[in-house]
């Protein structure tokens, strides 16, 4: 175990909030700013833990988080539903606007934590084609249902990050997209904050969707669009290949300019120094590591829970006895690893809602083994 993993173990919190889905179905926008405060708390106490280990850089170290997903769910087969706020374009607007708000803070121009609207945009599944479909949507479902939370989080909540999607749109991929990195985002929105790409969505420029004819191309098309980081998995394996070679190529093709990376640096260097990543601008000190898992942040996320689970009267459709008490089976009936979710804390000790009711009284059952997350 790293040293970092063992400190944030030692510190492990005790509590594990509500998947996205579950604090939508709270319909509490004020909750949900609350809960988006608490994680951005632990957030700065967890970039004061890499900097007191010296792991800083590591994932988890950062003062920025790829949340919220704003992406609209309506096909259950789409299978990452449990990372949204659902259905409903304006519901998803404000519970983003909210968990916006409570991340950054209450000050946009010095956020706690940068916020990260994804995926940017008409990014709803299917998994298995993400990295080559092309959606065509009317410009009447692009304004009425897959931009509304987008712009809302971005020109409202003024969200100092956004990530786009690796699917195309209308023949353009997301990351190369005129009409949404330039026309919108840009554009009509004034976004000056940085964009910053799906992981591998650069890469799928060239490789996938063939929109260029290599990958100096492809990145170059990223760039010239507004893309201003790229996220690339080879970075996360303990020999990453030089990937700044296919920039410079790009640079000494002409295919972008010194001007264009320029710009990208500025809006990255300039995030770092307003959430005090790099001193200078901010005043405010670091948040302690004892910040994490704190009492009130488990009250807290216990609220979250209750408020987000919802009950179904049955009027007779189900033909259920009153009275009668329901066993839940089969191979996740109390598979904890499942009631985590994706993209949670390993470090989060894992309870199941019947264990907790129990107060003790219930048999002991050893839990299912935490494991490693898959992006």
């Amino acid at each position: 175990m790293d040293r970092i993993s063992a400190r944030r173990d030692r510190k492990r919190s005790d509590h594990q909030l509500p998947e996205p889905i579950g604090l939508a179905a709270s319909f509490n926008a004020p909750l949900v700013k609350e809960v988006a405060g608490a994680i951005g708390t632990e957030v700065r106490a967890l970039h004061t833990l890499g900097r007191q280990t010296g792991e800083l850089g590591r994932i988890g170290t950062g003062l920025d988080t790829w949340s919220p997903n704003i992406n609209i769910f309506r096909d259950p087969r789409w299978g990452r539903g449990q990372e949204t706020y659902g259905e409903d374009p304006f519901l998803t607007a404000r519970i983003g606007v909210a968990f916006v708000e409570g991340m950054q803070g209450p000050n946009p121009d010095l956020p706690n934590v940068i916020a990260t609207p994804k995926h940017f945009a008409v990014h709803s599944g299917p998994e298995t084609t993400r990295h080559k479909a092309n959606v065509f949507v009317s410009q009447h479902d692009l304004e009425d249902t897959y931009l509304p939370a987008f712009r809302a989080a971005l020109v409202e909540a003024r969200a100092q990050s956004v990530m786009c999607a690796y699917n195309r749109v209308d023949g353009q991929p997301a990351c190369a997209s005129d009409e949404l990195l330039k026309d919108h985002l840009r554009g009509a929105w004034k976004f000056d904050g940085y964009v910053v790409s799906d992981c591998d969505a650069v890469q799928d420029i060239s490789d996938n969707h063939r929109y260029a004819p290599d990958i100096a191309a492809g990145v170059a098309a990223a760039v010239r669009a507004g893309v201003d980081n790229e996220c690339h998995t080879a970075t996360l394996g303990p020999t990453p290949p030089p990937l700044w070679q296919r920039y410079r190529e790009a640079l000494d093709r002409h295919l972008i300019t010194e001007a264009d990376i320029d710009r990208a640096l500025i809006r990255l260097f300039a995030a770092r120094y307003r959430t005090g990543d790099l001193a200078g601008v901010r005043q405010d000190g670091p948040v302690p590591a004892s910040a994490i898992g704190t009492a009130e942040h488990q009250a807290l996320a216990l609220k979250a829970a209750e408020e987000s689970l919802v009950l179904l009267k049955n009027d007779g459709i189900l033909p259920l006895k009153p009275g009668a008490r329901i066993a839940v089976i089969g191979p996740l009936g109390d598979a904890t690893r499942v009631l985590r979710g994706n993209y949670s804390s390993p470090a989060s000790a894992p309870r199941s809602l019947s264990s907790t009711a129990c107060a003790g009284h219930c048999p002991t059952r050893r839990s299912s083994t935490p494991r490693r997350e898959s992006r």
